[in-house]
């Protein structure tokens, strides 16, 4: 069964990390799973989403930068 974590970083600090059971595939093949990001306790400023997907077979991470604004 793959895993799903959820990891935000500022910098190279990490201020949250979500381990999260991967939902079945909504109509369009997609897995949204955004909501589960504690976006109201950040402060302004630039962030890093990393998401990474693992198995038994290895483990595949992707990240983006992303900016809340006041």
């Amino acid at each position: 069964i793959p895993k799903l974590t959820l990891e935000i970083l500022q910098g190279a600090k990490s201020l949250a990390r979500i381990p999260l059971q991967l939902a079945p595939p909504d109509a369009q093949g997609r897995i949204q799973s955004a909501s589960a990001l504690p976006l109201e306790s950040l402060s302004p400023g630039n962030y890093e989403l990393k998401v990474t997907v693992s198995d038994s077979h290895g483990a595949v991470s992707r990240s983006t930068a992303f900016t809340l604004e006041p």
